[in-house]
């Protein structure tokens, strides 16, 4: 079952520092620092759910994503579509994962 799942949200905490994945995912305590509050602000624009069309290109954004063989999902920032291929647009973090990934957008 995908509730069951890690969220996505938490891979990025696991992999720049041990103790915020475990006060975040296990303690559920989350805190905001300089680090949290930029980021929000550089997503403003990008966290609304669409498509845009940016010439030939399409950007679908917050599209949902899961790997039943990692048992993790969540929602990514922007898939790309261009000539029927889809790209993903992830951060270093998430590249290591990208082939396990299955995904669904509108």
């Amino acid at each position: 079952m995908i509730e069951d799942y890690l969220p996505l949200a938490y891979l990025n905490a696991w992999e720049y520092c041990l103790r915020r994945f475990y006060l975040e995912y296990v303690l559920g305590e989350m805190e905001d620092n300089e680090h949290i509050i930029l980021g929000r602000h550089i997503h403003r624009n990008i966290n609304e759910e669409g498509t845009i069309q940016d010439g030939e290109t399409l950007i679908h954004q917050q599209q949902w994503v899961w790997s039943d063989r990692l048992k993790i999902a969540g929602i990514i920032d922007a898939v790309e579509e261009c000539d029927r291929q889809l790209i993903l647009i992830l951060d270093i973090c998430m590249k290591s994962i990208m082939d396990n990934l299955q995904w669904f957008w509108t």
